[in-house]
């Protein structure tokens, strides 16, 4: 998103190379052969444990901190957790964060009790309880000192990712969005399209239902955050220069 100009940007540059990369790749192997993998890799519905990579039969998977709970829930196997790989040596290690959110719907029968519960679970003790049970990172900054909340596994993601994330920006499209940028890697990953012509699409079926709604004020910057829990679980097995 360009804030400034009030624009979605899906025709960025790096996003066109990165999806151009994903069009490559598939047409190298087969983009037929690469979907029939992934198919039959994620099954909507299947068992956890039909996971490849439960089953020991996938070397890595890109997920989020809450497959620290459901992983040894499926197959107490011994995984570690370092950086996403980078295209190129020096390049600095980067992730992106989203989540769940607390609202009041319109016309609900008791808004001030759901006000109160909001205030619960998005404060300390709703956020520690929040974090123990599902592994998820709280979004608290108060609570991300406190080292009794955060498994040994978890502690990579706080001190060693917290300030090289992104948030997916907050806008009043973002579920169209959302889906228009599904849509056109399945395109991309079908080799049904190229990268720089499926991404043109998204953007003229995004920008013009954003247009209404501009200017868009840009979140605030935050502030840096440096965490040190004393006994880290070590160096990870990949640093972001690999």
């Amino acid at each position: 998103m360009d804030y400034g100009n009030c624009q979605v940007t899906p025709d960025n540059e790096a996003v066109i190379a990165g999806e151009t990369y994903v069009y490559d790749y598939n047409a190298a192997n087969g983009p037929d052969k690469v979907q029939a993998f992934i198919q039959a890799a994620s099954v909507v519905g299947a068992p956890p444990t039909e996971s490849p990579f439960n089953q020991g039969r996938l070397a890595f998977l890109l997920s989020g901190d809450w497959e620290i709970q459901t992983i040894p829930k499926d197959n107490p196997m011994d995984f570690g957790i370092t950086y996403i790989p980078v295209p190129q040596e020096g390049v600095e290690p980067a992730t992106w964060a989203g989540g769940w959110s607390t609202v009041i719907p319109e016309g609900a029968r008791q808004p001030e009790a759901a006000f109160q519960f909001m205030k619960f679970i998005c404060g300390a003790e709703g956020q520690k309880m929040y974090t123990i049970s599902s592994a998820h990172t709280p979004t608290l900054r108060s609570t991300f000192s406190d080292p009794s909340i955060f498994s040994e596994k978890h502690r990579f993601f706080i001190e060693n990712l917290l300030n090289v994330t992104q948030t997916r920006p907050p806008l009043p499209v973002g579920a169209k969005y959302w889906d228009e940028l599904e849509a056109a890697q399945d395109k991309i990953a079908l080799n049904q399209e190229d990268a720089a012509t499926a991404l043109a699409t998204v953007k003229a079926n995004t920008q013009p239902l954003m247009d209404p709604f501009c200017p868009v004020a840009a979140p605030p910057e935050m502030e840096a955050i440096t965490v040190d829990f004393g006994s880290s679980q070590g160096t990870p097995a990949a640093t972001p220069e690999t």
